[in-house]
């Protein structure tokens, strides 16, 4: 549905000078049933992190992720987003008292949900940025929401995403580097994933004055492709029809799982890619027979 480009300035120079660490990520739907609830994004920022706050950002995400997913609790994009947020706000309630450290005004965090109908939905804590770009236009995003309190989530603000257009999400130095320059404006006149690599490879020079991160997501409607799931295999079968069934089977199995998580989006092409597989499997599985049916009536 989505296309995204994480970009990283003197990250490890940051966690140096000031303790500042980055994450970025996004999430798609490995299933039929997630694809419902669309594509998850997180950007996180922890300032001045303490020792026992290594893994705090990875677990942190991690628990965003598991209850976006959430199949069972959740049916809608609307729901996953709440979910997720209600137990990370659970989750960042009991910092204090379970982990050891304060947060204090540390945590930067933008969470972001596009449903399939690319109705974007935006929730944030802290001074993190995020621009929507659309029709060389910029829009601040974020700055809509009200000020978080105790670190925790307490607004959503939604919009209609569009073709094309660009979220940008930022930490507070880069924006002001992005503005200074006027990054935000070239952005905005850009369309193409390869565009926005090479304009900010122009001006690589000024970004390596500063330390922050950036999640760029570029909306995108688009059809998604999922292999079936698992089937178990019938004890019954046997003979050619056994044959038939353990191919289809095949198709199923967690090696075309893995498939579906590398192959490309289009869903065209991996169609095309997925009957080659599976032609390929069937292939695999025939030679061998006929070659044990030739030596036996020979």
């Amino acid at each position: 549905m989505s296309q995204i480009l994480e970009l990283y300035f003197n990250a490890k120079q940051g966690a140096a000078s000031n303790g500042s660490v980055f994450e970025t990520v996004g999430f798609k739907p490995s299933t039929a049933q997630e694809a419902g609830l669309g594509d998850f994004f997180v950007f996180a920022e922890l300032r001045n992190m303490p020792e026992k706050a290594r893994d705090f950002l990875p677990r942190l995400i991690n628990l965003l992720q598991r209850g976006y997913y959430d199949i069972v609790q959740v049916k809608t994009a609307q729901d996953a987003l709440k979910n997720s947020l209600d137990r990370v706000n659970s989750f960042l309630a009991e910092i204090p008292k379970k982990e050891g450290f304060n947060l204090g005004g540390n945590l930067n965090l933008l969470v972001v949900s596009v449903a399939p109908d690319l109705i974007m939905r935006l929730a944030r804590v802290g001074t993190c940025k995020a621009f929507l770009l659309r029709d060389s236009q910029i829009f601040n995003v974020a700055d809509n929401l009200p000020a978080s309190r105790n670190n925790l989530f307490s607004n959503i603000v939604e919009s209609q995403f569009k073709d094309l257009d660009k979220l940008i999400l930022l930490n507070r130095e880069l924006v002001a580097a992005f503005e200074k320059e006027n990054i935000l404006r070239d952005l905005a006149q850009v369309e193409q994933l390869k565009e926005i690599k090479h304009l900010i490879s122009q001006r690589k020079k000024i970004l390596q004055q500063v330390t922050g991160a950036s999640l760029m997501v570029l909306a995108k409607s688009e059809k998604r492709f999922f292999l079936p799931a698992i089937i178990k295999p019938k004890p019954q079968e046997s003979g050619m029809a056994g044959l038939a069934s353990f191919s289809n089977k095949l198709e199923n199995n967690f090696v075309f799982r893995f498939f579906q998580k590398i192959l490309p989006q289009s869903p065209k092409l991996k169609s095309i890619i997925f009957k080659i597989l599976v032609s390929l499997a069937a292939l695999i599985i025939l030679l061998p027979l006929g070659w044990f049916l030739f030596r036996y009536y020979r």
